[in-house]
């Protein structure tokens, strides 16, 4: 349910981006990132709470032993969600960063390669997440991971 809650969240959030240019969608949406950040926070305590809830309630040691065990499966399930959000998160605040400087220096095709090299670590880091449960994820095309490439 709180991962469910997350998703919305971030999916609500990031149709942001279908609002304005300039400075004024930047702040928006530097507003908007601090809302996501703060919520996906809270989202990560409160699934912990959740999951330690179930395991308190239980009154003999098979109750516990069942409880955590589920607590287990929950809780990995969870941080890979927290974890691929707060990925997501990153992302969009280093694309915000990039705007800015793409707007001040007026070097677009640098921010662009940034954002490149960005995309390039976060698709690794996701891999390296999903895989820990036994997802995979197909790799980034030669195309792409030459833009990246120093």
């Amino acid at each position: 349910m709180a991962v469910t809650a997350a998703l919305l969240l971030l999916a609500a959030v990031l149709a942001v981006g279908l609002m304005g240019c300039g400075a004024s969608a930047i702040r928006l949406h530097a507003r908007a990132l601090t809302v996501a950040t703060v919520a996906i926070e809270g989202v990560d305590r409160g699934v912990e709470a959740y999951a330690r809830a179930e395991v308190d309630a239980c009154v003999t040691v098979e109750c516990v032993d069942v409880a955590e065990r589920a607590m287990i499966t929950r809780l990995e399930a969870a941080d890979v969600a927290v974890e691929s959000t707060r990925a997501a998160i990153l992302t969009w605040a280093e694309g915000l960063r990039l705007a800015v400087i793409a707007g001040e220096d007026g070097d677009v095709m640098a921010a662009l390669l940034v954002a490149a090299a960005r995309l390039i670590a976060e698709w690794q880091r996701l891999s390296t997440v999903l895989g820990s449960i036994g997802l995979s994820v197909p790799p980034l095309p030669n195309l792409v991971l030459s833009l990246g490439a120093p």
